[in-house]
């Protein structure tokens, strides 16, 4: 741990941990403010990671997921064809994160 025990515990408490969000144990203030993405039933990763980018291809999408750069709710994904849910957070490289919601 680079900045010590101290600080671990300090952003447990302000950014929760990660078995805290995946089991739902954080509230949805947390990631209230991340950016919203739409997505139609049954949207993939890939789907999502083109609408959020349109200069990037398939085949650059499934060379990020070969290299674990995007995961889904703090998951690393394997498989560009996963299947999307509603509320999960998506994360695509080191920067870019965005919740994501299913069109109704």
């Amino acid at each position: 741990i680079y900045h010590g025990e101290e600080e671990t515990q300090k952003a447990a408490v302000n950014f929760g941990t990660k078995k805290e969000y995946i089991s739902g144990g954080l509230s949805s203030e947390t990631f209230g403010s991340l950016p919203t993405t739409y997505i139609d039933p049954r949207g993939t990763v890939l789907d999502v990671a083109k609408d959020e980018n349109p200069n990037i291809s398939a085949s650059e999408v499934k060379g990020l997921v070969r290299q674990g750069a995007i995961d889904v709710n703090f998951n690393k994904v394997t498989d560009v064809h996963q299947v999307l849910e509603d509320n999960q957070v998506v994360r695509i490289g080191k920067k870019k994160i965005f919740k994501v919601k299913i069109k109704k």
